[in-house]
């Protein structure tokens, strides 16, 4: 799934909704949950990150940084992709401690 390619290239862990963190923040005690969709906010810093990596200053940068940085880079339009089938969300998410 395109989820599991995501995930095998940054070497990330489950996905898990916005829902499951606030449940994991109310198991936790925490109070004042808000949670807030920032991927409209995110989205164009994908078309961006994307056309720098194409500039030769870019590629060079990818070339000195290595194997794990060029395989993140290449996995980039997948993320982009991922967003525009609503399957990637960019959620913030904050709280507190109880008094």
């Amino acid at each position: 799934s395109l989820l599991q390619r995501i995930n095998e290239a940054y070497y990330l862990p489950a996905w898990c909704s916005i829902e499951d963190y606030r449940r994991l923040f109310e198991a936790e005690g925490l109070v004042d949950i808000k949670v807030a969709d920032w991927s409209n906010e995110v989205a164009p810093f994908w078309a961006e990150v994307i056309k720098s990596a194409m500039t030769s200053t870019g590629i060079m940068g990818l070339f000195k940084a290595g194997w794990t940085t060029i395989k993140g880079a290449l996995v980039m339009p997948l993320m982009a992709q991922g967003f525009k089938m609503g399957l990637v969300k960019f959620n913030l998410i904050t709280a507190r401690k109880p008094q």
